[in-house]
């Protein structure tokens, strides 16, 4: 997309760090305002292609012209880190190594990230008038010109980039494959309807009648004859269970 930043003067290449793909998290420790190069890229090579469909050709061995829809983009530039004072601001190697670090915090991963293995940054780099959203893909660097405590005071970088894709929005407008906790929570949760509570009190009543009658007094819903008292003279019955039509338990005296 085209780059908003309008104005006379020089405009130098510049890189801003984000943690999510919508580019709206900026990574922490990085600067607000983004990551300038010290000297534009003589070049700027930017690469577009499709990805081929999965059938085959044509007889005569001609394509039937179908695709599979767009490859990512692919951008590539060469950087130049200087501290000699030829092409920039003369500064020590170890000043030089300290604005190259920034440079990787942002474009690449923090310092923090690179240990640890982590992801990498998603980037808004700016230039050409546009603004490219994407991801380093690989970066070489050349470290010259010595110090004799050890630092370089010349730095190149062979840097690739390519684009990435904004998430897709569902018809609620969140993220797909994201489901409210709250509602996943509720699906199995039933509530008792009229009927089941209306079978559960026949059952309490009819249970309670039959401790309270003599004549039943062994009987409860389920349990065995052999756990029956001994001391109880009853007749034994066979439980057929609850009746739904009837209302009541069904016990019959055994012939």
């Amino acid at each position: 997309m085209p780059d908003s930043n309008s104005g006379a003067g020089m405009k130098y290449m510049s890189f801003k760090a984000f943690k999510d793909i919508g580019f709206t998290e900026p990574v922490p420790d990085t600067p607000k305002d983004g990551f300038k190069v010290m000297i534009n890229p003589e070049t700027f090579e930017r690469s577009l292609g499709v990805k081929p469909a999965k059938e085959k050709t044509s007889r005569s061995g001609n394509s039937s012209g179908t695709d599979a829809g767009l490859e990512a983009e692919k951008y590539a530039f060469d950087l130049i880190f200087d501290g000699t004072g030829v092409a920039g601001p003369k500064m020590d190697g170890e000043k030089l190594n300290a604005h190259f670090q920034t440079f990787l915090n942002v474009a690449y991963a923090t310092r923090a990230s690179q240990k640890e293995k982590k992801k990498r940054n998603f980037v808004e780099l700016s230039y050409c008038g546009e603004i490219f959203y994407c991801k380093m893909e690989s970066m070489t660097i050349q470290y010259q010109l010595f110090q004799p405590d050890g630092y370089p005071i010349r730095i190149k970088v062979n840097c690739h980039f390519s684009s990435v894709e904004e998430p897709k929005k569902d018809a609620a407008g969140g993220e797909k494959g994201k489901t409210d906790k709250k509602k996943s929570n509720n699906v199995n949760r039933k509530t008792p309807n009229r009927a089941s509570i209306e079978t559960e009190k026949s059952y309490d009543e009819t249970l309670e009648a039959a401790r309270k009658n003599d004549s039943m007094s062994v009987m409860t819903c389920g349990c065995p004859m052999s756990q029956m008292s001994s001391e109880v003279n009853a007749t034994p019955y066979i439980d057929y269970g609850y009746s739904p039509v009837s209302g009541e338990y069904d016990y019959t005296p055994t012939p």
